[in-house]
Protein backbone atom coordinates (compact mmCIF):
# COMPACT_ATOMS: atom_id res chain seq x y z
CA UNK A 1 0.00 0.00 0.00
CA UNK A 2 1.07 3.58 -0.50
CA UNK A 3 2.25 5.44 2.57
CA UNK A 4 1.00 8.97 1.96
CA UNK A 5 0.62 11.13 5.01
CA UNK A 6 0.58 14.72 6.22
CA UNK A 7 2.89 13.92 9.12
CA UNK A 8 6.67 14.00 9.15
CA UNK A 9 7.16 11.02 11.46
CA UNK A 10 8.58 7.95 9.84
CA UNK A 11 9.66 4.68 11.36
CA UNK A 12 12.48 2.50 10.17
CA UNK A 13 11.51 0.08 7.39
CA UNK A 14 9.20 -2.70 8.56
CA UNK A 15 11.48 -5.35 7.09
CA UNK A 16 14.76 -5.54 5.19
CA UNK A 17 12.72 -5.69 1.99
CA UNK A 18 10.60 -2.55 2.48
CA UNK A 19 11.12 1.15 1.65
CA UNK A 20 9.08 3.56 3.80
CA UNK A 21 7.82 6.61 1.87
CA UNK A 22 5.87 9.74 2.82
CA UNK A 23 4.88 12.19 0.03
CA UNK A 24 3.25 15.52 0.84
CA UNK A 25 1.27 17.49 -0.07
CA UNK A 26 -0.43 15.14 -2.50
CA UNK A 27 -1.96 16.43 -4.71
CA UNK A 28 0.49 19.32 -5.08
CA UNK A 29 0.63 22.44 -7.24
CA UNK A 30 4.31 23.47 -7.06
CA UNK A 31 6.68 21.02 -5.34
CA UNK A 32 6.11 17.76 -3.51
CA UNK A 33 8.35 16.62 -0.68
CA UNK A 34 9.19 12.93 -0.61
CA UNK A 35 10.78 11.47 2.53
CA UNK A 36 12.04 7.92 2.36
CA UNK A 37 13.94 5.42 4.44
CA UNK A 38 15.44 2.43 2.70
CA UNK A 39 16.62 -0.75 4.42
CA UNK A 40 20.09 -0.74 2.85
CA UNK A 41 22.77 1.92 3.10
CA UNK A 42 23.20 1.86 -0.69
CA UNK A 43 21.92 4.67 -2.87
CA UNK A 44 18.30 4.39 -3.91
CA UNK A 45 17.35 4.69 -7.59
CA UNK A 46 14.48 7.15 -7.94
CA UNK A 47 12.51 7.36 -11.16
CA UNK A 48 9.49 9.55 -11.83
CA UNK A 49 7.27 8.51 -14.73
CA UNK A 50 4.17 10.02 -16.24
CA UNK A 51 0.94 8.05 -16.61
CA UNK A 52 2.18 6.51 -19.89
CA UNK A 53 5.38 5.20 -18.27
CA UNK A 54 7.68 7.82 -19.85
CA UNK A 55 10.56 8.71 -17.51
CA UNK A 56 10.45 12.42 -16.66
CA UNK A 57 13.12 12.45 -13.91
CA UNK A 58 15.69 9.94 -12.74
CA UNK A 59 18.40 10.16 -10.08
CA UNK A 60 20.10 8.35 -7.20
CA UNK A 61 20.16 9.37 -3.57
CA UNK A 62 20.73 7.91 -0.13
CA UNK A 63 17.73 7.94 2.19
CA UNK A 64 16.38 11.32 3.13
CA UNK A 65 14.26 14.04 1.62
CA UNK A 66 13.81 15.11 -1.98
CA UNK A 67 11.68 17.86 -3.48
CA UNK A 68 10.41 17.42 -7.03
CA UNK A 69 7.61 18.63 -9.23
CA UNK A 70 8.36 22.21 -10.12
CA UNK A 71 9.01 21.33 -13.78
CA UNK A 72 6.19 18.79 -14.10
CA UNK A 73 2.98 19.58 -15.95
CA UNK A 74 -0.34 18.93 -14.17
CA UNK A 75 -1.17 15.22 -14.22
CA UNK A 76 -0.65 11.84 -12.58
CA UNK A 77 2.88 10.56 -11.99
CA UNK A 78 4.50 7.57 -10.34
CA UNK A 79 7.57 7.71 -8.12
CA UNK A 80 9.50 4.45 -8.21
CA UNK A 81 12.17 3.83 -5.59
CA UNK A 82 14.34 0.76 -5.71
CA UNK A 83 17.46 -0.84 -4.30
CA UNK A 84 18.07 -3.97 -6.34
CA UNK A 85 15.14 -6.30 -5.58
CA UNK A 86 13.60 -3.87 -3.07
CA UNK A 87 10.96 -1.82 -4.87
CA UNK A 88 8.34 0.79 -3.94
CA UNK A 89 5.96 2.70 -6.22
CA UNK A 90 3.66 5.55 -5.20
CA UNK A 91 1.26 7.75 -7.14
CA UNK A 92 1.56 11.52 -6.98
CA UNK A 93 -0.77 14.08 -8.56
CA UNK A 94 0.23 17.52 -9.77
CA UNK A 95 -2.77 19.83 -9.82
CA UNK A 96 -3.00 23.09 -11.69
CA UNK A 97 -1.66 26.14 -9.86
CA UNK A 98 -5.20 27.44 -9.21
CA UNK A 99 -6.18 24.56 -6.92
Amino acid sequence: TNCISNTLRMAAPESPSHINVIAYPNPFSDNITINFIAPLEDETNIVITDITGRVVESFKQSEGTIMVGRDLRPGIYFVILNQGEIYRKIKIIKATGNE
